[in-house]
């Protein structure tokens, strides 16, 4: 490769210190406030904060194995009989070896690097939170489970009227795939044309520009 790309490769490294691999903070923050219960906020942190240690640490332990693999691949090509002709191949393949480890390591310690940085934001998140016993977390869970309950019944409430608005639209489009003067002529009147969607605005668009109403589904 040569040195401009390099210089490239280097500077998109620099460039990912400085951008989270994971959540962003305005992530996160949005992930705990959306929690229904403080017990609830707590464990989604204290799960976070699993997960990233756990990311950490094995990445710390590739980096480590990657930088004891490229002593092992120095210490045999600094051997005397590694300059002698019949080891060319061999000596060619360690020094890919020893590119390839270094190339590994320094994308594991951005890993590490960026680990760090959301356990740092994480904790500042826990120290704003009370500590719960498991009892105490039990104790909320009931209040947990009302309010998701409740939230969706009101998604399907929701749900429910935009399925009887499509199900009224369909019924007033068939009567206009009917008799489709009906809509040119409401349409010249500027009279509002029965139905609530979007369909139902598009066939009375259609019908003001005089083309063929697109009301055929």
């Amino acid at each position: 490769m040569n040195n401009e790309f390099d210089a490239f490769v280097d500077d998109i490294n620099r460039r990912s210190m400085e951008i989270p691999f994971g959540n962003s903070r305005f992530q996160e923050k949005l992930h705990c406030d959306d929690k229904l219960t403080p017990a609830r906020e707590y464990r989604h942190i204290i799960l976070q904060c699993k997960r990233e240690i756990n990311k950490l640490k094995h990445n710390q332990f590739k980096r480590q194995r990657k930088l004891i693999e490229i002593r092992q691949a120095e210490e045999k090509l600094s051997k005397w009989y590694m300059k002698l002709p019949a080891f060319k191949y061999k000596r060619e393949a360690l020094l890919i070896d020893i590119a390839e480890f270094e190339f590994d390591s320094a994308d594991l310690q951005s890993l590490v690097r960026d680990s760090i940085e959301s356990l740092k934001n994480l904790k500042t998140d826990l120290d704003n939170c009370r500590e719960y016993t498991r009892e105490e977390f039990e104790a909320e869970e009931e209040l947990h489970f009302r309010k998701k309950f409740a939230n969706e019944i009101e998604g399907f409430k929701g749900a429910a009227l935009l399925l009887k608005a499509m199900d009224h639209d369909s019924k007033q489009l068939e009567k206009y795939k009917e008799n489709p003067a009906l809509l040119l002529e409401e349409a010249k009147s500027e009279k509002q044309p029965e139905g609530s969607g979007d369909i139902i605005a598009m066939a009375k668009y259609s019908a003001m520009l005089k083309l063929p109403p697109q009301i055929n589904g």
